[in-house]
């Protein structure tokens, strides 16, 4: 299965393909072969088209995963170019916890999105409902104990990210995730096709079963943390313009660090943006922050 096609002058196309450790690729391959790829699933060894049968386009929609994260990430650093916050502002003046153990006093915002405040990686307690408000998440833990690490180590928390959700809430007074990204990255870079909640995309797990909405809209999958889907268009709008969203693009500098399974890269090459965890974008960039190039990969298979 093939299928071409353009986004501003860079051709690409879709293709299936067979990997050696079983199941399908589709493969999105860009004139200098610098490529997104999606994994899909087998069926009595044949290709399931996860998208209603229809042939997969630009404007296929993924959930992008810990993607989310970055828009989180940039967000914040928006904010704090509109004196709205500061990334050095302590958790403790946002966030408030009837548990002792849970000190914010010490934690910066930016501790938090470098994955170094020492909170731990997920919440014990998944409860299978849907929380796409992030302070309705967060409410769920945060009398718990949620430190297990010295801050300053790297640790990727799934739970930082949506306590940072529920401080960009209170801030804005906008009890929506989508409607704050909508305003600071997604109006301004035209992606009309990025948002949160169900796509049509299906879900498996590693055994090529499907899981139901129940058994995927998991507390890790709130909003901030993970809750968004996107298009390969979007992305590529995302990827050639979002440093035209600062006045001083350096300020992505303070970003350190990704997780990516239990490994740490930094989020920031000599010229270029990484983020992930199940799904990753890689975006290169010129030292002036020109763009050069692109390559994302979105995962449907959870665990």
């Amino acid at each position: 299965m093939k299928h071409g096609n353009k986004h501003k002058g860079v051709k690409y196309e879709f293709k299936s393909m067979q990997r050696q450790t079983g199941g399908d690729n589709i493969i999105f391959i860009k004139s200098n072969m610098k490529r997104i790829r999606y994994r899909g699933v087998k069926d009595g060894g044949d290709y399931i088209n996860t998208i209603d049968d229809d042939i997969l386009d630009e404007n296929s929609e993924f959930r992008i995963g810990s993607i989310t994260k970055l828009f989180m990430d940039i967000t914040i650093l928006l904010m704090q170019e509109k004196n709205e916050l500061s990334v050095n502002d302590k958790l403790s003046k946002y966030i408030k916890s009837e548990n002792p153990v849970n000190n914010f006093s010490e934690i910066t915002l930016l501790d938090v999105m470098n994955h170094k405040s020492g909170m731990k990686r997920f919440y014990d307690d998944r409860r299978t409902l849907k929380h796409k408000n992030a302070t309705e998440a967060m409410n769920l833990f945060i009398n718990d104990p949620i430190f297990e690490h010295k801050k300053g180590e790297f640790v990727y928390s799934n739970i930082g990210f949506i306590i940072l959700g529920a401080v960009i809430e209170k801030i804005t007074g906008i009890n929506n995730y989508h409607k704050i990204i909508k305003k600071y990255i997604l109006k301004p870079l035209k992606m009309k096709n990025t948002n949160v909640g169900e796509t049509n995309v299906r879900l498996y797990n590693e055994h090529g079963k499907f899981l139901s909405e129940k058994e995927f809209d998991e507390i890790y999958y709130a909003a901030s943390a993970g809750g968004l889907y996107s298009t390969i268009h979007d992305m590529m709008l995302f990827a050639k313009n979002m440093p035209t969203l600062f006045e001083d693009p350096n300020l992505i500098k303070l970003l350190s660090g990704m997780g990516h399974n239990d490994d740490k890269v930094n989020i920031l090459t000599k010229n270029g943006l990484i983020h992930g965890g199940l799904s990753l974008i890689f975006i290169e960039y010129t030292p002036n922050w020109e763009f050069v190039d692109c390559k994302i990969e979105f995962e449907t298979i959870v665990r």
